[in-house]
């Protein structure tokens, strides 16, 4: 040691003599105690991870990359045939309410979409519904839930749920559908079906929709989750997959459906009104079962909440017109400080990396303001719209769908040629929530891909926290 910190040793140690001895205890004796007790955490700890390594996976996980740990086997999506761009919808929009609102209403939802990122939106409201033929007649008379409201452009809940009752299920159908078909397997080895909405419910639910609409005649048990937020496509995949842990030979079909358009808001108040501006409607199905070659190995899922001083930020309920949303100004600034903070730790939890170039990243692109703090200097996050290309093409071409729209990230990152072998992936929701989940490629040899030099991470461990 050097002479300075040699001293400063020596002291620490005479110091140390001297308060055992004030204490009327041996020097040596204290030693050799604290020198045993240190050997039985070293014993205890490698016992700990002897059971670890030849205890078997079932109920705990299984190594992340290997062939039959719990995986996305197949991802489908469907949207309704309505697509707008976003100039027509933002003409279309300001030309209908003109008069029923104020001004500076339409002033504010016009500027919104000229930098929303958003270059079209598939909706369930028709083109027909909105035409210059259809609106030029007496509101009794016009065709369609909103144009033809007794309140102008505002029909009640009911009205509003007619809809969702009416396209959730095709969607719902068509989504499931889609997963199978690429996933290629007998539909009658699904075991489980798993739903999710928050834009809507009823009994029976959509998952016997899914079940009589697709054949699924081997189903042991169907689930339904709502009212999750944007990261119930994080909560249903966790869903899925201790279900596959807790049966190697399950097939879960998860679906997630949502339709925001149906809860477009007249409330003047900006963070009431702003979800105008960003959300669409869509949906997903995930095949979910033992991985083999080729899949994706889901590893370690997390759920981080922020402060309770968040807990206002985002705000989801009935009203009797549409949903109330509530998205306050500060989300996007609360979110980058909790990524900041904690970004590198939660990705070597869920990668087993923790330089930001070697994963992909599909995080939930909740607006382009939410994608664009990834790329803030401020946040030093050090990413930029090609690392998040999964996120910000997903924006673009539909905006945001909720809950499903996590997975038409990670499709869109599975069809991309230049795939890294692990995906960091983010979901953000009420709470203020962070949802966080790594998927990790099989190899052909039934390990990682690229990751032999490695040591792999755990999968199937569940945990949750105060970020």
């Amino acid at each position: 040691l050097p002479p300075a910190a040699a001293q400063a040793l020596g002291q620490a140690r005479a110091a140390a003599k001297a308060s055992l001895e004030g204490a009327g205890l041996d020097y040596a004796t204290a030693l050799e105690a604290a020198v045993l007790c240190l050997a039985a955490l070293l014993a205890a700890h490698a016992v700990y991870s002897l059971l670890r390594a030849l205890i078997p996976a079932r109920g705990r996980g299984q190594h992340l990359g290997k062939a039959g740990a719990p995986a996305i086997l197949a991802v489908g999506t469907a949207n309704p045939p309505h697509c707008w761009k976003i100039e027509e919808y933002t003409e279309k929009v300001s030309q209908t309410l003109r008069g029923v609102t104020s001004d500076e209403y339409l002033d504010f939802f016009i500027g919104r979409h000229e930098n929303c990122g958003i270059e079209e939106r598939k909706v369930v409201l028709s083109h027909r519904e909105f035409s210059d033929e259809n609106l030029a007649k007496p509101a009794h008379e016009r065709e369609g839930t909103f144009a033809g409201a007794k309140d102008p452009f505002n029909p009640t809940a009911e009205e509003r749920h007619a809809l969702w009752a009416e396209w959730a299920p095709k969607l719902a159908v068509q989504a499931g559908a889609a997963a199978l078909k690429t996933w290629g397997g007998d539909r009658r080895r699904v075991t489980h079906v798993v739903f999710h909405s928050c834009t809507g419910f009823k009994a029976p639910g959509c998952e016997l929709d899914i079940v009589d609409g697709l054949g699924l005649t081997g189903v042991k048990r169907r689930l339904g989750i709502n009212y999750m937020g944007c990261f119930g496509g994080f909560t249903g995949m966790s869903v899925a997959k201790a279900f596959v842990e807790a049966d190697p030979s399950a097939v879960v079909l998860l679906v997630c459906v949502e339709l925001c358009s149906l809860h477009f808001s007249l409330s003047e108040n900006r963070s009431e009104f702003i979800g105008n501006t960003i959300f669409s409607d869509g949906a997903a199905g995930v095949v979910i079962g033992a991985g083999g070659p080729g899949d994706w190995a889901i590893g370690t899922q997390s759920t981080h909440t922020l402060g309770q001083d968040t807990r206002h930020h985002m705000q989801w309920a009935p009203t009797n017109h549409w949903y109330f949303m509530y998205l306050d100004k500060g989300i996007a600034n609360s979110l980058g400080k909790a990524l900041f903070m904690n970004s590198k730790s939660y990705m070597r939890r869920a990668c087993n990396r923790s330089s930001p170039k070697d994963v992909e990243w599909c995080v939930h692109p909740g607006g382009v303001k939410i994608l664009d703090v990834f790329c803030d200097p401020k946040f030093m996050l050090n990413l930029d719209s090609h690392i998040l290309r999964h996120s910000y093409e997903t924006l673009r071409n539909f905006g945001n769908m909720s809950s499903p729209t996590i997975f038409f990230v990670i499709k869109h990152m599975m069809e991309d040629k230049e795939t890294k072998d692990r995906a960091f992936c983010l979901g953000f929701g009420p709470g203020l929530t962070i949802e966080v989940a790594g998927l990790y490629k099989i190899g052909a040899e039934g390990g990682a891909e690229g990751s032999k030099a490695a040591a792999p991470a755990e999968v199937g461990e569940e945990e949750s926290s105060q970020a």
